[in-house]
C-alpha cells in the first residue's frame, strides 16, 4: 500500500511525540541539509538520464548518493512523502524547540504558526504533485520554510 503525503506527515508528527526536541537549530540545519541534498540528487538523476550510451550512464550513475540507476524512479516517486515527513518530524517541532536555543517565546510562537501554515500549504501541493508542480519547485519551497527558522532576526544562531 502506497503511503500518501498526508499519511507520511501524520506519521512524522506521531513519531516525534516519542522523541521531543530540547533545541531546534541543529534539527533545522539537519532538515535543510537533507532537502538540499535531495535537490542536488535531482540534478544528478537528470544528468544520468541525459547521458547517452551505457558507459556514460553508468558513470553518471556512480555519482548518485540517495539511489541507484535501478531504483531512481522509485526514489523520485517517494520524494514527496519524504519531504512531508521531514516537515512534520523535524521542521515544525524544531521551530518550537528554538526556545532551547535562546529564541524568545514570542518569536517562536509567531514563527511556529507561520511554519505550520506554510507546511500545510506545501503538504497540499505535495499531495497533488503532478504536472502543475515540479518536484524541484516543491523542494525549493521546503527549503524556504526551513530557512524561516534559521533566519530569525536577532537570533544568535542566524546566518551560521
Amino acid at each position: 500500500m502506497k503511503t500518501t503525503c498526508k499519511q507520511a506527515f501524520e506519521d512524522g508528527h506521531m513519531e516525534r511525540l516519542k522523541y521531543p526536541l530540547r533545541c531546534g537549530e541543529y534539527k533545522l540545519k539537519e532538515a535543510l541539509y537533507d532537502v538540499v541534498g535531495s535537490l542536488k540528487e535531482l540534478e544528478r538523476i537528470a544528468d544520468c538520464q541525459r547521458a547517452r550510451g551505457g558507459r556514460a550512464r553508468r558513470e553518471k550513475g556512480y555519482a548518485l548518493r540517495h539511489c541507484t540507476t535501478a531504483d531512481m524512479n522509485q526514489w523520485l516517486k517517494d520524494l514527496p512523502q519524504y519531504v512531508a515527513r521531514i516537515l512534520s518530524y523535524s521542521v515544525i517541532p524544531a521551530t518550537l524547540a528554538l526556545t532551547g536555543d535562546g529564541v524568545p517565546n514570542s518569536q517562536v510562537n509567531q514563527l511556529h504558526a507561520d511554519v505550520v501554515r506554510r507546511s500545510e500549504k506545501l503538504l497540499i501541493k505535495l499531495e497533488e504533485f503532478g504536472p502543475s508542480h515540479t518536484i524541484k519547485n516543491l523542494l525549493a519551497e521546503a527549503i524556504e520554510v526551513i530557512e524561516l527558522g534559521l533566519n530569525i532576526p536577532g537570533f544568535k544562531g542566524s546566518g551560521e
